[in-house]
């Protein structure tokens, strides 16, 4: 499917603060989209992030790319969300194209509901396109929700549907008023903290409000201390500073042994300085994202000397508490799928092989056995899906026989358990590799979400149920440079 500009960066960034730059209607997206490539081609390439203060909350802002080509940038944003806002278009044929087969809507609500994203906020955008037509925008409103229910089971009452105009500022922080929009009421919904008794309705009129009266997830402060890497940056002053969004535990500056786990041999450090968007703080907790100043590195006795922080330190790497242990490397797990779509007609059997996200990381796999299949189970009706799983997957026995081996084919619309290991990036055979992956529990539900992807297909999404930590296998050696 063609690319389609849904405004989502453009009223994403409109929320941040207004600008004067002119550029047909791509202007207010240059607030964060800041890369040349980004502006000339008004796209967004790679998730960019900002802060936002609402009456009840201060919010942080993710903007990811919503292109085929980006998928891999829009993942790494999507694992790092609580609440997904879902901006879809009103003008004609663009809707459509969205949520069809193949359609870039579709497959982020379910990459985004794989990740962890339980909320959501639906915006209807480019309503002054169609002369905010109120049969449009129930059009529009009942085929998104029924996508909603259909992919994740989140029931269509606890989603708040906006209509508004990212380009004309409508209904994003003030309610529009123009007589063309006398029947929009504001949007209305029920909480998802509601239990037993009578529902709890929330409603509002614009877009602020809807972010402002959702539901706040819940931390689990007290777990172990998890917080995947996203980037790792040289500063001139600062040395080596790690990029992280906090998912269980809490950090603080006290902390005196941090542990990263590698493929060989695991490595402590100390935190010199911690800092939430440049602002320096003793403690972090789970969903700040923090930068964290890597001091005082520490190999065990008998490690090679050649071995260099960069091999222990990248994008997809764990940061834990050495008290409590780390995330050991993983070369095989096994994970319940749910097959999306087949690329040139084929299904997931022994020797498929593809690409793998699992929250910052990805690397690629290949299937060893399709261990069982069956028919997806129908979603449920929830109005809280913050675990983000199927029920299928979290009603599955946790204990799996990874060894098992059968000659089975996952086709598409069905579900099953496929054993997969997990290859080296870069080489041009397959060659045995390592990642980082936990699996999937209530206590930590972002940790073991996993897309599988083949070219620029996603072929299916599932969560980790076992995993191997040993190498049976040993690796092959690359060829010397001459």
């Amino acid at each position: 499917a063609r690319y389609l500009f849904h405004g989502k960066s453009f009223h994403c960034e409109k929320l941040h603060k207004h600008t004067g730059i002119k550029k047909g209607p791509c202007c207010y997206a240059w607030v964060l989209d800041r890369l040349r490539e980004e502006r000339e081609k008004c796209r967004t390439i790679i998730p960019h992030f900002w802060t936002l203060q609402t009456t009840n909350y201060h919010v942080d802002l993710l903007d990811g790319p919503g292109h085929r080509e980006f998928l891999k940038n829009a993942s790494i944003c999507l694992a790092q969300a609580d609440v997904g806002i879902l901006c879809v278009s009103a003008a004609p044929n663009e809707f459509e194209a969205g949520i069809g087969k193949g359609g870039m809507t579709r497959e982020l609500l379910a990459v985004s509901y794989t990740m962890g994203v339980g909320k959501y906020i639906v915006f209807v955008n480019k309503m002054d396109l169609v002369g905010w037509s109120e049969s449009r925008f129930t059009e529009v409103s009942e085929g998104v929700l029924g996508l909603i229910k259909s992919v994740t089971g989140i029931n269509p009452k606890c989603v708040p549907v906006v209509a508004g105009s990212g380009w004309r500022g409508d209904n994003l922080f003030k309610p529009y008023s123009g007589t063309d929009a006398e029947w929009y009421n504001g949007w209305r919904c029920v909480s998802a903290t509601s239990a037993g008794g009578d529902d709890v309705i929330l409603t509002g009129r614009t877009l602020m409000d809807a972010v402002s009266g959702m539901d706040p997830p819940l931390r689990n402060r007290d777990g172990p201390l998890r917080i995947p890497v996203t980037n790792v940056h040289k500063m001139e002053g600062a040395g080596i500073v790690a990029v992280g969004r906090v998912m269980s535990g809490t950090l603080t500056a006290s902390s005196s042994r941090l542990l990263l786990a590698g493929p060989n041999q695991t490595t402590t450090f100390t935190a010199g300085t911690i800092e939430i968007f440049h602002t320096s703080t003793a403690e972090a907790v789970p969903g700040d994202f923090v930068g964290i100043q890597v001091k005082k590195v520490v190999q065990p006795r008998g490690s090679r000397a050649s071995l260099a922080l960069e091999d222990v330190l990248f994008r997809g790497a764990v940061i834990c508490d050495a008290d409590s242990g780390g995330v050991p490397p993983v070369y095989a797990f096994v994970a319940r799928l749910v097959v999306l779509n087949r690329r040139q007609g084929r299904g997931i059997a022994r020797g498929f092989t593809g690409y793998v996200y699992a929250h910052v990381a990805s690397f690629p796999v290949r299937v060893v056995s399709v261990i069982s299949a069956q028919d997806k189970a129908p979603r449920g009706n929830n109005c809280d899906s913050s675990d983000g799983a199927s029920a299928a997957a979290a009603a599955t026995a946790a204990t799996v026989d990874v060894d098992a081996t059968t000659d089975l084919v996952l086709g598409c619309n069905q579900e099953g358990l496929v054993k997969l290991e997990v290859g080296a990036m870069g080489d041009r055979r397959w060659c045995p590799g390592a990642a980082f992956l936990e699996p999937y529990s209530r206590e930590r539900p972002h940790c073991g979400r996993i897309v599988l992807r083949d070219g620029e297909v996603i072929v299916a999404v599932g969560v980790v149920k076992t995993v191997q930590t040993t190498l049976l296998v040993p690796p092959v050696p690359k060829r010397a440079h001459t």
